[in-house]
């Protein structure tokens, strides 16, 4: 995939290394749902990059207004 529109995203990072074997799991069934998901209510899945050291799970990055509450 390539980033060259300028957006803004967001990037959630671990470090493999220190995850146990049930957080991989949990943080892979994440990254699942997210890719199947279509709500606006709900951060698009761009990509996950994965690294010897981590995975980065990006997603677009949503602004929040305040004076919509």
């Amino acid at each position: 995939m390539k980033f060259k529109t300028g957006a803004i995203v967001a990037i959630k990072q671990l470090k493999s290394n220190q995850l146990s074997e049930s957080s991989k799991l949990s943080f892979e069934a994440e990254i699942e749902l997210l890719k199947k998901l279509d709500n606006p209510n709900v951060v698009k899945y761009l990509n996950c990059v994965r690294t010897t050291d981590h995975i980065n799970l990006v997603i677009e990055c949503k602004t929040l207004s305040c004076s919509y509450f």
